[in-house]
């Protein structure tokens, strides 16, 4: 979810699944121009951006069903959990005939 990676040529920072589709998808072969400078790179001059993470998942985010009446807000870091653990979430219905 939260990979990012920055690159050790520019500083500039990205998500590691944007930037892996967009060399999947580059007709270089292992070179792509940075998005932001157009400085040229190879796969390997992107490292994890560990600061970059931790800032990301501090972030406050709501539960995605808020709509539903469900109050919690905490970091982005703890939101799988509560997903867990929420009572508003959405089940299937185990009656055999149930069409909702």
């Amino acid at each position: 979810f939260c990979r990012p990676v920055q690159s050790s040529l520019c500083g500039h920072q990205f998500f590691k699944s944007c930037m892996d589709k967009v060399f999947r998808t580059s007709n270089r072969l292992n070179k792509l121009a940075c998005p932001v400078c157009k400085t040229m790179h190879s796969k390997d001059k992107f490292f994890p951006d560990i600061n970059l993470k931790r800032r990301v998942l501090a972030l406050r985010a709501r539960c995605p069903h808020a709509g539903t009446k469900c109050n919690w807000t905490g970091e982005l870091r703890h939101i799988m959990v509560h997903r867990l653990e929420c009572l508003y979430q959405l089940v299937n219905c185990r009656n055999i005939d149930c069409t909702e």
